[in-house]
């Protein structure tokens, strides 16, 4: 798994690992609503992620 990381996305699994880790989601339920919130990725991280997702299908 960890190579196929490393070649779909062009980055070392430490990398991969160390620049994801930092970017979180919350989901806060609120009297019937649902609110989101989240850091915006790098571009870079984006990408990577993309990579992913489309090698997969």
């Amino acid at each position: 798994m960890a190579r196929w990381l490393e070649t779909t996305t062009g980055w070392s699994i430490r990398r991969l690992i160390n620049t994801a880790r930092r970017y979180r989601t919350i989901t806060i339920n609120i009297a019937g609503h649902t609110l989101i919130a989240a850091d915006p990725l790098p571009p870079n991280l984006a990408q990577a992620l993309h990579n992913i997702h489309h090698d997969t299908k």
